[in-house]
């Protein structure tokens, strides 16, 4: 009985822990975000760039400009698809939102090259 208890304790822990470094609401996402990617990407922002995400749906970002954007919530998380328009009609760019125990939400750009958007405020 006591290593049945053991087991469901664990097993709650990780899925709290799972589920608090992977599924965030548009309050949790709402504010404001700096990239740390030292060079551009190609369809992805400039070092510096800034991104605010308001919780109305509406985001601005010096490389897409201004837009709306959509969460998506699945078993592996939390993603945020920015929408835009740019000189050639409409486009999309969907990116991993993320935390940990020690950190604001990020928004990762590129996991290989670890460039995220860092929430500042």
């Amino acid at each position: 009985m006591v290593k049945n208890n053991k087991i469901l304790i664990v097993c709650v822990l990780l899925l709290g822990f799972y589920l608090f470094k992977n599924f965030l609401s548009k309050n949790m996402i709402s504010g404001t975000y700096v990239s740390n990617n030292k060079q551009s990407l190609i369809d992805g922002p400039n070092f510096g760039d800034t991104l605010k995400i308001y919780s109305n749906d509406r985001f601005e970002s010096q490389t897409w400009g201004n837009g709306k954007y959509k969460l998506k919530h699945s078993l592996t998380g939390t993603n945020i698809q920015l929408n835009y328009r740019f000189e050639f009609g409409e486009a999309s760019y969907e990116m991993n939102i993320y935390r940990s125990f020690f950190s604001k939400p990020r928004i990762n750009l590129d996991s290989d090259l670890e460039y995220y958007f860092e929430k500042i405020d």
